[in-house]
């Protein structure tokens, strides 16, 4: 079974671009196909000029010390080894089933290589393991703080922007986001929000900063990932917008 590869080359804080490439013998999740994107990337930016946003690794000083456009959004990068990913699709997320738990996610085949039969065949369903979990889930982390000398927010909302749909229109898009942030989750598949409310984050403290965890996955479940429709899966891109309200 050949690999999803380079699902995300760069992830630029939130545009996704993926471009699938080859023939394929099996459906659903085990598509034995090469999948080539290039140039996808993830942009994520704040929307506010007291909430700023920062990588996985920079501290609350260097958060506050950005100036201008690079206070408001942050690059997130990915080598093409990293970028090399297959379809998957997760658990219901719970206290004993977060994203952060490669045993919540799985993996398997359907019955057909065609449209007919991308639903998962229940016994070849496989959960993944520490040591699978970057075959088939990108996940990336950015920070959320405020100005010095802001007061602390009320809630954070993420926002879904400017999604570019892939080659099949307006048929279900497979390139899906998940962003977590302690007990809160926000997911947006085929384009449009999971759920009710799209809150991830309840306050960002003058203190320090908040950390939010973005996954990025070809959705197995989505009826659009068949073996035979491989080659139109290409071409998506989004971005996604943090937006901070005061209490």
């Amino acid at each position: 079974m050949k690999k999803f590869k380079k699902l995300i080359p760069a992830l630029c804080m939130l545009l996704v671009s993926a471009v699938m490439l080859g023939s394929t013998t099996f459906a659903w999740f085990s598509m034995n196909n090469t999948v080539t994107a290039t140039g996808m990337q993830i942009t994520a930016d704040t929307d506010n000029t007291y909430l700023l946003i920062g990588g996985s690794t920079e501290d609350l000083n260097a958060i506050r010390a950005k100036t201008g456009a690079a206070a408001k959004t942050t690059a997130i990068t990915v080598t093409s080894e990293q970028s090399v990913v297959k379809p998957s699709a997760h658990e219901t997320l719970s206290s004993s089933a977060t994203p952060d738990k490669a045993s919540s996610w799985y993996t398997g085949s359907g019955t057909s290589h065609d449209s007919t039969g991308y639903v998962l065949d229940n016994s070849t369903k496989t959960f993944l393991t520490d040591g699978d979990f970057s075959k088939y889930v990108i996940k990336r982390t950015v920070r959320l703080a405020v100005a010095d000398g802001s007061k602390a927010t009320g809630e954070v909302k993420v926002s879904l922007e400017s999604y570019v749909k892939v080659g099949n229109g307006e048929k279900n898009q497979p390139v899906t986001v998940l962003i977590v942030c302690g007990t809160n989750y926000v997911e947006y598949k085929n384009n449009v929000l999971v759920g009710a409310s799209n809150k991830i984050v309840d306050s960002v403290p003058t203190d320090n900063y908040v950390e939010v965890d973005i996954y990025v996955y070809y959705d197995g479940n989505n009826s659009e990932v068949y073996s035979n429709n491989a080659a139109n899966l290409s071409g998506a891109s989004f971005g996604l917008k943090f937006v901070a309200e005061y209490a």
